[in-house]
C-alpha cells in the first residue's frame, strides 16, 4: 500500500479524496480512496461513532468540542492488520 500511495503526485495526495485526507462525509464510495482488498483506517475526522463505509474505517471518536465536551462516543477500536478484521471494545 505504501508503494502505491508513494506513486501519487501532489494533485492526488492533497485532494479531499486522497488516501491521506479521506473524509467520509464527502460522499465516499468503496474504492474511491483505496483499492479493494485494503482496509483504510483514518482518525483525523471527528465522528460521533466508529464508522465503516466499504473499506474505509473512521475511528476518531475521542475528539472534543472547543469547550472540552466529548464529540464522539469514546469507544475503542481494534484492527487486525493481517485479516483486515476490526471490532469495538476490548
Amino acid at each position: 500500500m505504501i508503494g502505491a500511495v508513494n506513486k501519487y503526485g501532489k494533485e492526488v495526495l492533497w485532494d479531499d479524496m486522497s488516501p491521506v485526507w479521506a473524509r467520509p462525509q464527502y460522499h465516499y464510495s468503496n474504492g474511491d480512496v483505496v483499492p479493494s482488498g485494503y482496509l483504510h483506517v483514518v482518525g483525523h475526522t471527528p465522528m460521533k461513532e466508529i464508522t465503516v463505509q466499504g473499506n474505509l474505517l473512521t475511528v476518531d471518536v475521542f475528539s472534543t468540542w472547543s469547550d472540552g465536551r466529548p464529540y464522539g462516543n469514546r469507544e475503542l477500536c481494534w484492527v487486525d492488520t493481517e485479516s483486515k478484521g476490526w471490532g469495538k471494545g476490548g
